[in-house]
């Protein structure tokens, strides 16, 4: 991840942080979540994708938000990146 990317992410998430700090010591202070998984999707019963959710887009609750509509749909997540 490129250093903007993890000061935007760290603005994002309301962490404080020194902005002349190495790319690896601000990516350090991410919560484990925000590094691995990025965005989901939702399949439907038969394994088509029918939504993504994404942290960018749907905030750090992204996982549960397609959590719930897939429970809703009988569908399942699965990560995308």
């Amino acid at each position: 991840m490129k250093k903007a990317d993890i000061i935007a992410k760290l603005t994002e998430l309301g962490i404080e942080f020194d902005e002349n700090a190495k790319a690896s010591e601000l990516g350090a202070l991410l919560p484990a979540e925000s590094k691995k998984v990025q965005m989901v999707a939702v399949l439907s019963k038969l394994g088509a994708k029918v939504r993504e959710y994404s942290l960018e887009v749907h905030g750090k609750e992204f996982v549960e938000l397609a959590e719930g509509y897939a429970g809703k749909i009988g569908g399942s997540v699965e990560k995308v990146k």
